[in-house]
């Protein structure tokens, strides 16, 4: 079942996080009806961060993405039948690497991904656009430094439909990016010019936080899409995830193309 698009959730309905939705993919430039065996479920963590869990329904193999909340993590995955292997961490900052040692303790033998030193239990470093697989999907570190050095998207592909999906931190959002804490403008550019936004239109991007309403609040200063921009400011009040958007960025109409979907 596809995630119904914002607008077309009642304004008022209240959130519902006891078993965060599944957004399982179709790929519309199939002929057939084959099903994306690419499954991904975002988690609701700490005050506006979001976890996610990426399974292979084709193997039962699944990794977690920056879960900072493990218990929650866990409960969750309980519900799926997958198999936890992988851990990815797309930077250091506690938010996002701060569940790993919990959760490595909980679950002995994860490989936890990642490409800075400073993040606990860190036991593969990625190398950039060095593939690595979690059951028959294929996932490519992109070494995204700026908001830290060891900034990493995991950029995720179904071989057997060719859908996609991208999960990048603290790096893109919806709606922006995030701060130079250890970079500067230009490498935020080559990033979302010259990195992510080399990556194929139809890709999926899951954010690290919830910041959607305040970045198209800024962006809606500009004439550029104003009237639109109003009805996505709406729409971001809609429980209770608002989090996925299939890529816009780096064009400077972005946020008019952007799907934002909700669980």
């Amino acid at each position: 079942m596809l995630v119904p698009l914002v607008s077309e959730l009642p304004q008022k309905s209240k959130p519902q996080f006891e078993i965060p939705l599944c957004i399982p993919f179709i790929n519309k430039r199939q002929t057939t009806s084959q099903e994306t065996k690419m499954k991904i479920i975002p988690i609701p963590v700490l005050e506006d961060n979001y976890a996610y869990i990426l399974i292979d329904d084709k193997t039962k193999e699944a990794a977690v993405i920056d879960p900072v909340e493990p218990t929650k993590i866990l409960n969750v995955l309980s519900q799926t039948g997958a198999k936890l292997t992988s851990v990815f961490t797309t930077h250091h900052h506690w938010d996002h690497s701060g569940g790993n040692i919990e959760l490595v303790a909980k679950k002995p033998g994860l490989a936890v991904y990642g490409a800075d030193a400073r993040i606990p239990e860190i036991n593969y470093v990625c190398k950039d656009h060095d593939e690595f697989k979690i059951g028959t999907l294929l996932v490519t570190p992109l070494h995204t430094p700026c908001h830290t050095k060891g900034s990493v998207c995991y950029y995720v592909v179904d071989p057997a439909t060719n859908e996609r999906a991208v999960f990048t931190g603290d790096t893109l959002f919806v709606g922006g990016c995030g701060r130079f804490f250890e970079g500067d403008a230009r490498d935020m550019y080559r990033i979302l010019f010259h990195v992510l936004g080399r990556l194929p239109e139809d890709t999926w991007v899951f954010c690290g936080h919830e910041y959607t309403r305040a970045n198209l609040k800024v962006r809606s200063l500009s004439r550029n899409c104003f009237l639109v921009r109003r009805r996505y400011l709406v729409n971001a009040n809609c429980p209770p995830l608002l989090v996925c958007s299939d890529r816009g960025p780096p064009k400077r109409d972005a946020p008019c193309k952007s799907r934002l979907v909700s669980g």
